[in-house]
């Protein structure tokens, strides 16, 4: 398991160690503490989302490599390939693409999402209290 820090510590650690004449660096954290903390929280689910997709795609991947392997291994009674794979190269670079074209996919609707989620933050983050 990693452990990870809690990012509003070391944000106010960092703060704590700026030393400007007449601002209170604990008030101004304080005040920013809501806000940094769901810029937290969003960057964390952001990574999360990002090694699930990331995780997703490899699994799709090695599937359809396994799929590859699998269909080429496929004989007719004679021992010749099946028709299906007459054309080993061209099988695999077609079915390879449609593979990376699925993955491409899922990368489009992973970043359509993470625009979505920072225009909501930004607006939130703009919006004082």
């Amino acid at each position: 398991m990693v452990v990870t820090s809690n990012p509003f510590t070391d944000l106010a650690k960092l703060f704590a160690r700026i030393n400007i004449p007449g601002v209170d660096m604990p008030s101004v954290i304080a005040a920013q503490h809501n806000d940094i903390d769901a810029l937290a929280t969003a960057s964390k689910q952001a990574h999360d989302g990002m090694q699930i997709l990331v995780r997703k795609q490899m699994e799709f991947l090695i599937t359809t490599m396994r799929e590859i392997q699998t269909t080429m291994q496929k004989t007719d009674v004679a021992g010749k390939p099946t028709e299906a794979i007459s054309q080993p190269r061209e099988f695999v670079a077609q079915t390879l693409h449609k593979a990376f074209e699925s993955m491409r996919e899922l990368t489009d609707i992973a970043q359509i999402s993470q625009t979505e989620a920072l225009v909501a933050i930004g607006a939130l983050v703009a919006t004082p209290e």
